[in-house]
């Protein structure tokens, strides 16, 4: 047990009986990602996968125990496809490596260095990958029952992001301190899962980077992006709090100092699809927030900028160095490595007849040939259909909700959502954070039920006017 793994296990036990409560520590623990509660050899477990564990048995329990939720008919319509993907890729994963056996090259998992490709043949390697397909799917399952029900308060798990986010920048700039004034950081603590590979030195040029608890980068600048997205999309649509719009600006210096590409373009993609939004759909209220907060981040930079320009001549040399560098990403050997393990993705689904070569059996760069590539064309068409069917379910309740916390819940982890998928589409094999299957489970659960609180009000409505309740006759 590490020494992650003796604060957190007391705690969990603690709240054991308290689903709501373990649904927020999944959260939180979830920025832990190059953490471990236990490590047995090689293997880490995650932190996130203890209360997120404790959590799904305890509402699989209520299930069996024959407890209703509030907005279940409507939860299990659009989970449907994701429970269909799931069987498909269990399936594969052990089917596809007998039936591709030696036929063709994958990169494996782990393997140094990461992207030489080896023939295919069936191991082991691939349970890690099946279990926690199996826990994220689980804790996607069972988040949505639970926060269907009316008694459950959704805008304290949308709280709980926050506060990690609060944490994730609290952390950064403590590393921050640390690589520029010798400030003591524990690295043994928040670096103690031995199945990462821990990036926490890199530099461009004289300028360090800073991976917070994340085990690289780019995959603390995804997550600032995600808090960036979910935060934004909440203050833009609506009123917002203090505590949402100083998170906000944290997330957004702190995704700028990662020096991540992969950040950067998020941060660019939303901005314009912001603005093309506004333009085509967004209500007055949205274009004014928009043209509000755009000029106040513009002001903001330019002062900045002067100023430090004026009185620090040694950071507007490190911007010039990190702008120089992300500029000539495309000509760096990993941007080449990682390009070639993308194009051999999509070939081995070519290969493959579409059929993919099973779960966990290639590792690409991106998420897309990723997928591609192991779970084949069925397993993504499963997710686009799974992604229209949240799309819509959302849409359609964010039309009838009335309960303006539930608003924010819904707003802010579509923000959420969509901030950690865009960064993977751009430059992660998986999505292995389990804070985004928990928002999603957030999304589709208050979602759904919004939905079943419109329904009952409608059916309502309707015997009123028909005079149809016991002893009524007129």
């Amino acid at each position: 047990m590490t020494a992650f793994g003796l604060l957190l296990f007391p705690v969990c036990l603690a709240i054991i009986l308290r689903p709501l409560a373990l649904l927020q520590l999944t959260l939180i623990a979830s920025i832990f990602e190059a953490a471990a509660a236990l490590a047995l050899g090689g293997f880490g477990l995650q932190p996130a996968m203890v209360p997120a564990a404790l959590f799904s048995m305890y509402v699989m329990l209520q299930m069996l125990l024959g407890v209703q939720f509030g907005g279940q008919r409507e939860v299990w319509r659009p989970l449907v496809p994701i429970i269909i993907f799931g069987l498909w890729a269990l399936a594969g994963s052990i089917v596809l490596p007998h039936l591709f056996e030696g036929q063709v090259s994958v990169h494996p998992q782990k393997l140094e260095p990461p992207f030489a490709a080896i023939l295919l043949q069936p191991s082991s390697a691939g349970l890690n990958q099946d279990i926690y397909l199996i826990v994220d799917c689980a804790i996607l399952i069972f988040t949505s029952l639970y926060t269907s029900a009316s008694s459950t308060k959704p805008c304290r798990l949308i709280n709980a992001y926050f506060w990690s986010g609060y944490l994730a920048v609290a952390i950064g700039i403590w590393q921050f301190a640390n690589k520029f004034a010798g400030v003591p950081f524990p690295d043994s603590f928040f670096y103690s899962n031995p199945g990462w590979a821990i990036l926490s030195t890199q530099q461009v040029g004289f300028v360090p980077r800073i991976n917070g608890p994340f085990s690289e980068p780019s995959s603390y600048a995804g997550f600032m992006v995600s808090i960036v997205c979910s935060t934004g999309w909440v203050s833009l649509n609506g009123p917002s709090s203090l505590f949402v719009r100083i998170l906000l600006a944290c997330a957004l210096i702190m995704a700028v100092l990662s020096t991540s590409t992969t950040g950067y373009a998020v941060l660019a993609i939303f901005a314009v699809g912001i603005l093309v939004f506004a333009l085509v759909r967004g209500t007055r209220r949205m274009q004014r927030q928009v043209i509000r907060l755009g000029s106040i981040f513009l002001v903001a930079t330019a002062l900045i900028g002067i100023t430090t320009t004026t009185f620090l001549p040694s950071v507007n040399q490190a911007a010039s160095q990190v702008f120089t560098s992300t500029l000539e990403k495309q000509d760096s050997q990993s941007y080449e490595e990682r390009s070639a393990a993308d194009g051999d993705s999509l070939d081995l689904a070519v290969q493959t007849y579409g059929l993919g070569v099973g779960w966990g059996g290639n590792r690409s760069s991106s998420l897309l040939p990723g997928l591609l590539a192991n779970v084949g064309v069925v397993g993504v068409l499963c997710l686009v259909w799974f992604a229209f069917s949240v799309a819509r379910l959302g849409s359609r309740a964010s039309r009838v909700i009335q309960e303006p916390d539930d608003l924010m819940t819904v707003r802010g982890a579509t923000g959420a959502v969509l901030g950690i998928l865009v960064a993977a589409l751009l430059s992660g094999p998986t999505i292995t954070s389990v804070s985004f299957f928990a928002l999603l489970g957030l999304l589709i659960g208050t979602s759904a039920r919004a939905m079943a609180q419109a329904n009952f009000r409608r059916t309502y409505t309707q015997r009123r006017k028909t005079g149809a309740f016991a002893g009524s006759t007129r």
